[in-house]
């Protein structure tokens, strides 16, 4: 049997892995905690609490210089965290309670098994299409990723914004003006390396007949933010997915361009890279694969001093 004709076969049998998870969910369900986990976001405080966020986001995205949006979507930030803060306060006391916190931790624990071992599944033959065939590929994303994180030497802490963006509606604003200059970037590195650019397009209608931000919503981010431990809470200072974007690869060889773009465009200082994620060469528990790359676009774009760390993942498409 060919390379080719292995990696194909390899792709059939993802094929059916996922159709058959897909099928058994649909008929199963699946765990009953699994079936029956509610979302933050859905809870009807929350929601609540988040009526009209959409409209106030668009109001900061599209001047994000505006006091009287920004003190709009402050006000709505401030409800949404108190939602949250009560009804995460509410959960984390049932887990405590003697009655129901074992029965729950047991659930949950199932739920998780059950979803790692259907997605390592998956995953697992994703990694087989990946190395079939790919040797030169292989070898030269090892390459460029090596040169990829030598620029990253010496940023020891996890990447951060500035301390006012801790602030979730300083955090949106920033994103605003340096989204359209991280746009470029990634509409750079897709055409010097051939992979297929993915965008969150801002200010078009999506089938809900909503006008999209082209950000991360303030929903997300304000819950990202309250789940954090600690006294770091309810601070928005980490959170460097808010302007993101994805790239997909036929193979390694195009990752490995990726990864080569990227280093030329710090030489030519255009953006710093900040950290990089090579899950590639060590996948998490789940055994998913993927190179993530935390950047900032130098001058962002904006004209100004403002320094927003933004998301690039690169993917390998397995169809």
């Amino acid at each position: 049997m060919s390379e080719e004709q292995l990696k194909e076969q390899l792709k059939e049998q993802l094929k059916e892995t996922i159709a058959h998870f897909n099928s058994d969910f649909d008929q199963e369900g699946g765990p009953a905690a699994l079936k029956n986990f509610k979302l933050l976001a859905k809870e009807p405080e929350i929601k609540e609490a988040a009526a009209g966020a959409r409209a106030s986001e668009l109001g900061l995205v599209k001047d994000p210089s505006s006091e009287a949006a920004r003190s709009e979507l402050r006000a709505l930030v401030a409800r949404l965290e108190e939602a949250m803060s009560a009804k995460i306060k509410e959960r984390a006391a049932s887990l405590k309670d003697a009655k129901t916190g074992a029965k729950m931790l047991q659930d949950y624990h199932s739920a998780l098994v059950y979803c790692c071992d259907n997605y390592s599944r998956v995953y697992k033959l994703a990694h087989e299409i990946i190395k079939s065939g790919e040797e030169p590929g292989i070898a030269r994303y090892g390459t460029a990723v090596g040169v990829l994180g030598e620029l990253t030497k010496g940023m020891r802490a996890p990447p951060r914004q500035r301390e006012e963006a801790a602030e979730p509606t300083t955090l949106l604003a920033d994103a605003a003006l340096a989204k359209p200059a991280f746009d470029e970037v990634a509409r750079r590195v897709a055409a010097a390396s051939g992979a297929t650019l993915h965008l969150p397009v801002p200010f078009v209608v999506d089938k809900h007949g909503r006008e999209a931000t082209g950000l991360k919503s303030i929903v997300r981010i304000v819950q990202k933010a309250q789940l954090r431990p600690g006294a770091n809470r309810g601070r928005t200072d980490r959170v460097c997915d808010v302007v993101r974007g994805m790239l997909v690869a036929p193979d390694m060889a195009t990752i490995a361009a990726v990864a080569e773009a990227l280093a030329a465009l710090q030489r030519e200082g255009v953006i710093e890279v900040l950290r990089i994620k090579d899950r590639f060469s060590h996948p998490n528990p789940s055994g998913w694969h993927d190179l993530l790359v935390n950047i900032i676009v130098l001058d962002g774009g904006s004209g100004s001093a403002v320094r927003h760390v933004c998301e690039l993942s690169v993917c390998f498409s397995c169809h």
